[in-house]
C-alpha cells in the first residue's frame, strides 16, 4: 500500500509516518475519499506544474517542500520532513485544509503581535490570512495546487524575514543604545 511497510518499523522513514499518520486519521474519521475525476485533476496539476507528491487514499495530497534555510534545518533538526499535507476532500470548489508538521496554515499565517509593524511594512497588507488563497472569501475554483504551495513558500520566506529584522533591530538597541538610532537608521534593511 504506497510503498509504505508499516509491519516492519524500522525501515520506516519520517515521509512513511506522515502517510501513515493520515491513514490513520482518513479511516479514524471514515470520510469518503476525492472523486475519480478530481483526482484526474489533481495528478494532472501535479505533473503540469512539476510538483513532488503523492495522493494518499484519493483524499490527502503530500507535499515534501523546501523551505527558506532556518526553517528546513529547524525541521530537519527536529527529525521532520519539511511537509504539506492538503486535504482535498472538497478542492477546488473549497480551499483545502493545509497542514504543515501537523500545525494549520491558518495558524502559521497569523504573526504575532510583536511582528505586525515588521509585516506590514514588508507586506503592505493588514492580515497575510484574510489576502491569502486560504481565507475563504478569495477562493475561487480556478486556482490550483501550484498557487497554494508558492503561497505558503513565500509566507514562510516572508516570516523567516521578519524575525530577522525584529533581532537585528533588538541587537541594534542594545548594542548601540546611543548610536544609531533604528528608527533613523535600520541596520536591519542592509541583510
Amino acid at each position: 500500500m504506497y510503498g509504505v511497510d508499516i509491519y516492519h518499523p524500522q525501515k520506516l522513514n519520517y515521509k512513511d509516518y506522515n502517510i501513515i499518520y493520515i491513514l490513520f486519521m482518513y479511516r479514524a474519521h471514515g470520510e469518503e475519499p476525492l472523486a475519480l475525476y478530481m483526482e484526474k485533476r489533481v495528478i494532472k496539476e501535479l505533473s503540469k506544474y512539476n510538483i513532488p507528491g503523492d495522493v494518499v487514499d484519493r483524499r490527502y495530497l503530500y507535499v515534501p517542500i523546501e523551505l527558506p534555510e532556518p526553517l528546513q534545518q529547524i525541521a530537519e533538526n527536529a527529525g521532520k520532513d519539511p511537509a504539506l499535507i492538503l486535504d482535498l476532500k472538497f478542492y477546488p470548489f473549497q480551499v483545502p485544509r493545509i497542514t504543515y508538521l501537523s500545525t494549520p496554515a491558518e495558524r502559521i499565517y497569523m504573526c504575532r503581535p510583536i511582528f505586525n509593524t515588521i509585516m506590514r511594512k514588508l507586506t503592505n497588507e493588514e492580515c497575510l490570512c484574510c489576502n491569502s488563497f486560504i481565507c475563504p472569501e478569495n477562493w475561487v475554483p480556478s486556482n490550483n495546487l501550484k498557487q497554494i504551495i508558492d503561497e505558503f513558500k513565500n509566507i514562510a520566506k516572508l516570516k523567516t524575514r521578519a524575525v530577522e529584522i525584529f533581532i537585528c533591530d533588538k541587537v541594534q538597541r542594545t548594542l548601540i543604545p546611543d548610536g544609531l538610532p533604528v528608527q533613523d537608521f535600520p541596520i536591519s534593511q542592509f541583510l
